[in-house]
């Protein structure tokens, strides 16, 4: 806490106001703290780990000659082709669906990149699989032409600003057809050129070491190198500013397939069926892309049943205000006029009766409308104004933006905090009171004000009152424990000790 704002939200004809304060760490300008991106902190160690494993595997292949490649497996080359072609068709199709939602221009090229990516793992994976050898002769171009495209998308994805795109469709198809074009100029070209360049591929352990090869392959692979550090260097710089559960395992993968190109670069080829340091770094690269994948995946349904609750959390909240809160202001008009004609207890009770009802439904109203992840700090700042302003009660609140609790908890606070605050303005006679949230360890809220105090002993507590017992049972049942400190002429604090 090493700065406090204070800012003041006094309406000009309001009876009373609130003021808050919050705090934090950063010394934030802004009166209500943002939300926290739980991402945001991952994404420096995730690229570290990375960048660390990479350089790592590569300086062992470049000081250890016998690890630049191990034993001779075309099955494991299959299935590592295979298992890289099915994550990066889903990528593929998760970028494709984000650009359906919204039509960016770099998510059409991270679709239609991870789309070639995959193809071409695929065709490799099929001629391995139907003739138990790497690609050769002018089918060895094919693939490698394959991957200087993808890595040409993935480089202007990577660096493509967040631009929404006019026509969506239109360039959806001109892309996928110039991509599809792009690559079967070059197969074509480098399958006419093959008879008179030496081997695109080399099978013989003696010729692998550094930039062995046809200087063809080094030359393509060297370009789709290059092509990979910058998409990786622009993934890295788009996480960082839009950190999610895509973007940063993007960010981790194409970083870790860099590196595997790199290898790939250090050995002669890439479609040897030897196994080596490239491949391991390749498949880490996809493994990551997987997770990230199935991150992105159970967000799109955690955010599906986000809308659909919020959708019917807004409904039941339409209902609750053209029906309960409307029958409930009709009541509260005919007890007040029957108060001004036949004043006494009785008709009191029915007046205080009616307007708890009232309060407690748009309290209800009010709670339903609000967002789902509402902050707690946001969550007392709103609750503070609206009863501040219901209650005619001066309201200030002083909180630490980074406390965050579940759902539950939150919402048993936000009740506790309400049923406090009526019962300073309406049983104590309150003029001001206070919201203090405090981040411990361990967390502590803490309502209060200025009234006129009573005996908290629960033993004297007048029948028909349930409001200390509703908040100490509402606190135990979320883990949380609640504490009641008053006396007669001295106000009354509530303190909730957070879980």
């Amino acid at each position: 806490m090493s700065s406090i704002r204070t800012f003041d939200r006094r309406a000009g004809a309001a009876a009373a106001g609130r003021t808050l304060v919050f705090r934090d760490a950063d010394g934030g300008r802004s009166p209500v703290p943002p939300p926290r991106a739980p991402w945001t902190r991952r994404g420096p160690l995730g690229l570290l780990l990375a960048t660390t494993a990479g350089v790592g595997a590569t300086a062992l292949v470049v000081a250890s000659p016998g690890l630049r490649y191990g034993p001779q497996r075309p099955a494991l080359h299959v299935q590592i082709a295979t298992a890289a072609a099915l994550v990066a068709l889903l990528v593929a199709l998760l970028a494709a669906g984000r650009y359906r939602r919204a039509p960016l221009a770099a998510e059409l090229l991270l679709a239609v990149s991870f789309a070639v990516l995959g193809a071409v793992n695929l065709l490799t994976s099929a001629i391995q699989s139907a003739t138990g050898r790497s690609p050769h002769g002018p089918l060895a171009w094919t693939p490698v032409s394959g991957r200087v495209v993808a890595a040409a998308l993935l480089a202007a994805a990577g660096l493509a600003a967040g631009r929404r795109l006019a026509r969506p469709r239109h360039a959806a198809r001109v892309l996928v057809l110039a991509s599809v074009a792009a690559l079967a100029a070059l197969a074509l070209l480098l399958a006419a050129l093959d008879p008179q360049l030496p081997p695109a591929t080399a099978t013989h352990a003696p010729d692998f070491g550094p930039f062995a090869g046809s200087p063809a392959s080094v030359t393509l692979k060297g370009a789709c190198l290059l092509l990979v550090v910058v998409a990786a260097a622009g993934f890295a710089l788009r996480a960082r500013r839009r950190p999610d559960r895509l973007s940063l395992p993007l960010a981790w993968g194409v970083t870790l397939l860099a590196f595997a190109w790199l290898n790939y670069l250090l050995v002669p080829s890439l479609y040897v069926n030897w196994f080596y340091a490239g491949d391991a770094l390749s498949l880490a690269a996809y493994l990551v892309l997987a997770l990230g994948a199935v991150a992105e995946i159970r967000d799109y349904q955690h955010d599906r049943a986000r809308l659909a609750a919020a959708e019917e959390r807004s409904r039941v909240a339409r209902e609750l205000h053209d029906g309960v809160a409307q029958e409930v202001l009709y009541l509260l008009a005919q007890v007040r006029r029957l108060q001004a004609q036949r004043p006494g207890p009785e008709t009191d009770r029915l007046l205080g009766a009616a307007e708890r009802a009232l309060a407690e439904s748009r309290a209800a109203i009010s709670s339903l409308r609000a967002p789902l992840d509402e902050p707690l700090p946001a969550l007392l700042a709103r609750i503070g104004g609206e009863l501040g302003r219901r209650l005619e009660l001066d309201v200030h609140i002083e909180a630490d933006a980074d406390v965050e609790v579940a759902p539950p908890v939150r919402d048993a606070l936000a009740r506790i905090v309400g049923e406090a605050l009526a019962n300073a303005a309406r049983h104590g006679r309150a003029r001001c009171a206070t919201i203090e949230l405090q981040a411990g360890p361990p967390a502590r809220l803490r309502v209060r004000d200025d009234g006129c105090g009573f005996d908290p002993d629960p033993a004297r507590v007048p029948d028909g009152s349930f409001g200390l017992t509703s908040m100490r049972e509402r606190a135990a049942a979320v883990g949380c424990r609640l504490q009641v400190r008053s006396a007669p002429g001295a106000g009354a604090e509530v303190e909730v000790t957070l879980p």
